[in-house]
């Protein structure tokens, strides 16, 4: 079996070894590059995904029809009631005509 000096000096030893170690990896240098510094540097982003609307509003027409005019344009704040399109009204106006023209002829 191992005397205790023995024993002892072996850690003392390892404690000087350790910190021997330790020591000289604090005051080595350690090479390092450096950059230059650049200006203008153009940054570019590329991405793949989906882009979704953070907030959706469901817009429609009470009638069918071609849009003739757009009042609004994407990401303007509206109220309620603002008008946001139009759309033609030939046909529905000639529907409206023919059935004034009728009922007159009727109560004639």
């Amino acid at each position: 079996m191992i005397g205790y000096p023995r024993l002892a000096a072996g850690l003392v030893l390892v404690a000087l070894a350790a910190g021997g170690a330790v020591y000289w990896r604090s005051t080595t240098e350690i090479p390092v590059r450096v950059a230059t510094i650049e200006r203008d540097v153009q940054v570019r982003v590329f991405g793949i995904g989906t882009v979704e609307a953070q907030i959706v509003s469901k817009v429609g027409f009470q009638v069918s029809g071609r849009v003739v005019s757009v009042r609004a344009d994407q990401g303007e704040l509206v109220t309620a009631g603002t008008l946001l399109a139009k759309l033609d009204d030939d046909a529905q106006r000639a529907k409206l005509m023919k059935s004034a023209a009728l009922g007159s002829k009727c109560t004639n």
